[in-house]
Parts: structure tokens; C-alpha cells; sequence
């Protein structure tokens, strides 16, 4: 192999191990950010989870939708 190929594929290489240091130093100054403001995450989900229970005792079906969402989505997140 020479010339461009040669390039590419000694660079292909070198990409691959750089992508899954690079994808595990984002998914790991993303949990410290998260787990550093796990305070405020517990505040912002009980808020709105406490908005959407009062929305949907008083008969809004937009907000029985989305808390329904809510739901699904959390338990799809938390199976995968």
C-alpha cells in the first residue's frame, strides 16, 4: 500500500482508539457534572413532576400526555 491509502489507513488506526478515550472522558465529566448538581436535579425533577400530578388532577389531557411520556421515558432509559 502506498501514497493516500497508505495515510488513511494508518490514520483510520490512530482515530478509533482516540474516539473511545475521547467518548469516555465526555461520559465522565458528564456524571460529575450530574452528580455534582444532584441536588438541583432532584429539586427540578420533584418540581415538575409535582406540576404535572396537579395538571392532571385537574383534567388536563396535555399534561397527563407528557406526564405519561415521562414515565415511559424513564423506564425506557432505565432498561437500556
Amino acid at each position: 500500500m502506498t501514497g493516500p491509502r497508505r495515510f488513511f489507513a494508518r490514520f483510520r488506526d490512530h482515530v478509533r482508539p482516540m474516539a473511545t478515550i475521547l467518548s469516555i472522558v465526555l461520559f465522565a465529566v458528564t456524571t460529575l457534572l450530574v452528580l455534582g448538581n444532584l441536588r438541583m436535579v432532584a429539586q427540578d425533577t420533584r418540581a415538575a413532576v409535582t406540576l404535572a400530578l396537579r395538571r392532571a388532577r385537574h383534567g388536563d389531557p396535555l399534561a397527563k400526555l407528557a406526564f405519561a411520556g415521562l414515565w415511559i421515558l424513564i423506564f425506557a432509559l432505565s432498561f437500556l
